[in-house]
């Protein structure tokens, strides 16, 4: 299963394992193993609705919700940040 969240959605860090582990991870299929996507849009943008942060980049935005990510989901639940930031 995979669930997909932009950067600035108020619950970033909690829908890996509120919603992503709890509700579709579930499913027989999935083995209780999942991919989290987060679309990485610039230091510019809110994360997980805040406009001021100390996330400089698509990486440490991945380390930061992994840090999240309860032990007993590590190793089931993939976090991938994708950075789709304009280049300048």
């Amino acid at each position: 299963m995979t669930e997909v969240k932009g950067q600035w959605h108020p619950k970033l860090y909690e829908a890996a394992s509120n919603q992503l582990s709890e509700l579709y991870s579930i499913h027989p299929d999935a083995e209780q193993q999942g991919i989290y996507l987060v679309l990485w849009f610039g230091a510019e943008e809110k994360v997980a609705g805040k406009a001021k942060h100390q996330i400089s980049d698509a990486m440490a935005l991945q380390a930061e919700i992994e840090s999240f990510l309860p032990s007993e989901l590590q190793g089931l639940i993939d976090v991938f940040v994708l950075d789709v930031s304009k280049k300048t």
